[in-house]
């Protein structure tokens, strides 16, 4: 983890449209500014229109790295695991 990503490095939840959108708002953001690049693109969440139901029918899965250490940050939602809906941090990368 480094400087440039460190805002990034917690947890967080997604329980509810308004948590998703601050998210995405938040690294559309970092995208934008050079912080974040995205790795891969889920259909789910580029058609995603903000304040729309959060996607149920099937796994969502988007990953983004920090540019200048490398680090990944994952964010799932209906990924049937104990960790739940949200972002998180991959260690051992």
């Amino acid at each position: 983890m480094c400087d440039l990503c460190e805002g990034f490095a917690e947890t967080i939840r997604i329980a509810s449209p308004a948590d998703l959108d601050d998210l995405l708002s938040r690294t559309h953001s970092a995208v934008a500014a050079g912080t974040l690049e995205p790795m891969d693109a889920d259909p789910a969440l580029r058609a995603r229109v903000p304040g729309s139901p959060l996607p149920r029918s099937q796994p969502v899965k988007q990953t983004w790295v920090c540019t200048q250490c490398s680090r990944l940050f994952l964010l799932e939602l209906n990924a049937c695991h104990l960790a739940g809906d949200g972002w998180r941090p991959l260690f051992g990368n």
